[in-house]
């Protein structure tokens, strides 16, 4: 038996996300099956990938990384970093979707409207979520609900898919100040990102045009 198997691509249009839809098979627990959706275009930790046969060298990489001996370890690490954070509904929620890393019906689970904002968060800690819009929920009998799966990659994803240097990267964002022009706000610096990688996500006929007029030619 293969231990990948790819059964297609969906996207979470809201967030112009991306993913490949597949189910790992593990020697581990009495042979372990994972559904899960792996982003391939996935902004707020630079990836984008287009090429098939980059695909299937990442989708392994995730494989690896992901695997379940590993999923006590990446806990412990996120204890650690969260000891001095002091968003507690956000971490409400990261606590629901760590506990299985398996597919979570966000209105039975997490009884909190304003979700999305603390899905957002997380995101721009870097964690890597993966989203499915209007799924049916055997649990509370509603087919238009939104599922959410975190899954236990390193904060900020994958190294080896960010085409700038880190420390050209620092330096770009101490000197604009944690700006993002699309956003027209300052912001984390984790969900910052070099933007000719996105033009068709961050770059449209609405965009504004004034977003840089607080820079001036010094500081830039």
């Amino acid at each position: 038996m293969e231990k990948i198997q790819i059964n297609g691509t969906s996207k979470n249009t809201k967030a112009s996300e991306r993913y490949v839809d597949v189910k790992f098979y593990y020697d581990y627990a009495s042979g372990f099956k994972w559904k899960l959706s792996i982003p391939i275009e996935y902004r707020r930790t630079g990836i984008s990938i287009e090429k098939e046969s980059e695909i299937q060298s990442y989708i392994e990489e995730v494989y690896n990384i992901c695997h379940p001996k590993n999923w006590e370890t990446w806990r412990q690490e996120q204890k650690i970093f969260w000891q001095d954070k002091q968003k507690k509904e956000t971490y409400n929620l990261f606590k629901i979707l760590q506990q299985t890393f398996q597919w979570t019906c966000i209105t039975c689970n997490y009884k909190n409207p304003n979700w999305a904002r603390r899905n957002q968060d997380l995101k721009e800690m870097g964690y890597t979520i993966a989203t499915k819009l209007n799924c049916e929920c055997h649990k509370c009998k509603q087919k238009r609900r939104t599922f959410l799966m975190l899954l236990p990659l390193p904060r900020g994803g994958i190294s080896g898919y960010e085409t700038w240097d880190s420390d050209l990267r620092d330096k770009i964002i101490s000197v604009l100040k944690n700006y993002d022009v699309y956003e027209d706000k300052k912001v984390k610096k984790e969900s910052l990102l070099p933007d000719h990688k996105f033009p068709e996500i961050r770059w449209d006929s609405s965009t504004r045009r004034d977003s840089l007029e607080n820079l001036n030619d010094e500081e830039i």
